[in-house]
């Protein structure tokens, strides 16, 4: 769906579908007008003009069964395309019709930015906040609250540079908000208006408001100081510069992954690795999606839908080896469609020459995160907890950092090649 200007649109759930409510748009097509299909899932589209003043069209999109719908914006914010995903029916569906349905975003000054989010349903909205750094970040998780606003929003201001929403998990049923923030900017909660809205102030950190110290140089210091000339290199743009990478962190919550003989979890080292990894990738320019930011259980199932709702060019899934022989020991990295190959080829060869791992070799595998994804995809696992010499080695932070630089190394070798 195309305008001739950013439209603005609101998505909320109705009786046999969804309801688009277009705030400040003329229809330039017939209307009222009904389109069928034939199929199991799309069976109908009835758009209309609501009213001209002011200027409000609908568009109804009557589904078959259930499905996820996920909003995504084009050509400029003048366009947006509606994907839907099939789902399983939930085996606790949540009480209530709760449902995130809208977000309202105002620059208040040049400084500082308020985001308002609101409940559709007939129920207040929950929510839990946590506060990430490196890169600085506010993720806002909705307990038994369906999504209903756009999956990525551009945000033009100074204090934050996006908004990012996905149905985080299905089941249990929860919403994901998450605001990647400026440097030097922090978010805060405030009061509510309601029980059905969450108010979130973005603003300039104590130390920005700080001003920096200049020390006071004397003219005749200045006049005795020698000329230098300067030369400013042009900064180096990566490969990966605007690349959307979906990072996945294997396993979490009741799902603790192998687990070694002095108790550590794979779930918290490949949450370790995948941060690392999304801090590096974003030094680069890339867009790095990560699952989780925490200890959250995510179903397979969810972890190849977040890569696919989020329009990933890559995917990284990020796990450690085991075995009952404690000898074992190495590299193997994972590949399955034709398309995963070349990317895993590079990965493998660039992280063993940087972390200096015994080579264990490619191996084609049908693992969910691959075969259930579109874009080129790879599974690294770059050593065996069950080995106590590796364990040692990946629980430090020298090798950890390696071992990111060597999984970047070999993205960026992998779209050289192919361009």
């Amino acid at each position: 769906m195309v305008g001739n200007a950013p439209l603005q649109v609101s998505f909320n759930p109705a009786a046999d579908g969804y309801r688009l409510v277009l705030t400040g748009a003329v229809l330039n097509i017939p209307h009222p007008q009904r389109l069928y299909f034939t199929g199991d899932v799309l069976t109908a589209i009835i758009y209309d003009q609501l009213s001209l003043n002011p200027s409000v069209a609908e568009i109804k999109l009557l589904t078959a069964k259930k499905l996820q719908p996920a909003i995504f914006r084009e050509d400029g914010g003048n366009g947006f395309v509606v994907k839907f995903t099939e789902l399983p029916p939930l085996k606790n569906p949540p009480t209530g019709n709760r449902r995130l349905g809208r977000v309202e975003i105002v620059s208040e000054n040049d400084n500082s930015l308020r985001l308002t989010f609101f409940s559709t349903g007939n129920v207040p909205l929950n929510y839990k906040v946590s506060r990430f750094t490196a890169p600085e970040r506010l993720a806002l998780d909705f307990p038994a609250t369906a999504l209903g606003i756009d999956n990525e929003i551009a945000l033009p201001y100074g204090p934050a540079t996006r908004l990012r929403a996905s149905q985080f998990t299905w089941e249990p049923l929860q919403a994901r908000v998450v605001l990647d923030l400026n440097a030097n900017y922090a978010a805060y909660e405030q009061a509510q208006d309601s029980p059905y809205t969450l108010r979130v102030l973005i603003t300039p950190s104590a130390a920005e408001k700080l001003p920096p110290v200049v020390p006071a140089v004397s003219a005749a210091a200045v006049a005795a100081s020698p000329a230098v000339s300067t030369t400013t290199a042009p900064p180096r743009v990566s490969v990966l510069e605007g690349v959307r990478v979906a990072i996945i962190a294997g396993h979490g919550g009741s799902d603790p992954g192998a687990v070694s003989k002095r108790g550590h979890k794979e779930k918290d080292l490949t949450l370790a690795i995948a941060k690392r990894l999304q801090t590096l990738l974003r030094e680069k320019g890339a867009v790095a999606l990560l699952n989780r930011e925490g200890d959250e259980g995510m179903s397979l199932d969810d972890q190849a839908q977040f890569a696919e709702s989020n329009k990933a060019d890559l995917l990284v899934s990020v796990h450690l080896n085991s075995f009952v022989n404690e000898t074992a020991s190495g590299a193997e990295t994972f590949y399955y469609k034709p398309v995963d190959y070349a990317l895993a080829k590079s990965v493998h060869e660039e992280l063993l020459k940087i972390t200096g791992q015994k080579d264990r070799g490619l191996r084609k595998s049908m693992l969910h995160n691959l075969n259930h994804t579109t874009m080129p995809g790879v599974l690294i696992e770059p050593l065996f907890m069950s080995n106590p010499k590796e364990e040692k080695l990946i629980l430090t932070p020298e090798f950890q950092q390696k071992l990111v630089q060597g999984i970047v190394a070999g993205l960026e070798q992998y779209l050289r090649n192919k361009n």
